[in-house]
């Protein structure tokens, strides 16, 4: 039994990487970044091959530890089209979720994607041919000082946001395409009327990014659970 599970777990992860190659960006955030197809510049205080530790870790799991930090893509990865979904896995330890955390942003006019915390709030949000819009929920409905998996999901037809395999956040937005922008693709941190802004202190493990709609079925794989649990 053990080794039929062992099987079925190596089975999944090959899946969830045969997934992230066909990613319009990943990052293996544990060691830097290396070896992306999109190069990450580190910038402030960081700490990499870290051990995972912490409610949630992934058992020898290697991860970022990042003192007001961040990471910069560069600018050039925009997502086109009516379509989007953004992956992160990073921990808080103190809990407060008060930092950016996956911005191509610039302003809620022009912001292409933008997966962030405030204020002890997670929320994503985008601005298309419609406009602007977003969906956010309280920290205080996940177990705030643990690891999770955090997805944004725009299909043309509605935004969602994701933890840990539940929808915790969705709106109907029969938007059209994503607007884009000259402002830099930025882990950690996000850009407000041309400055780089709220830094984050915590642990990344993780980053992704494709210009399609994960299926459910991608995302529970994407976030090793067994289904996307809908709102409720």
């Amino acid at each position: 039994a053990a080794a039929t599970a062992r099987g079925k777990k190596s089975r999944a992860e090959g899946k969830r990487a045969e997934l992230l190659r066909g990613a319009m960006a990943h990052w293996d955030l544990g060691v830097g970044g290396h070896g992306a197809r999109h190069p990450l510049r580190q910038v402030g205080d960081s700490e990499f091959n870290v051990r995972a530790g912490g409610p949630g870790a992934i058992p020898g799991a290697r991860v970022a530890v990042m003192r007001s930090a961040y990471f910069d893509a560069g600018k050039e990865l925009n997502v086109p089209g009516s379509a989007v979904t953004a992956f992160l896995r990073a921990r808080d330890p103190s809990g407060k979720w008060n930092a950016a955390l996956f911005a191509k942003r610039g302003g809620h006019d022009r912001v292409n994607c933008n997966l962030y915390s405030i204020g002890g709030v997670i929320g994503f949000e985008v601005h298309t041919d419609a406009g602007f819009v977003g969906v956010s929920f309280p920290a205080s409905e996940i177990a705030a000082t643990a690891w999770h998996d955090f997805a944004g999901r725009y299909d043309g037809q509605a935004i969602e946001l994701i933890c840990d395999g539940q929808v915790m956040a969705r709106k109907i937005w029969k938007g059209g395409n994503l607007t884009q922008n000259t402002e830099p693709l930025l882990l950690g941190a996000e850009t407000d009327a041309g400055k780089i802004v709220r830094t984050f202190t915590g642990e990344m493990e993780e980053a992704a990014l494709w210009s399609r709609a994960l299926s459910d079925s991608e995302l529970a794989l994407l976030m090793r659970t067994k289904a996307i649990e809908p709102d409720v």
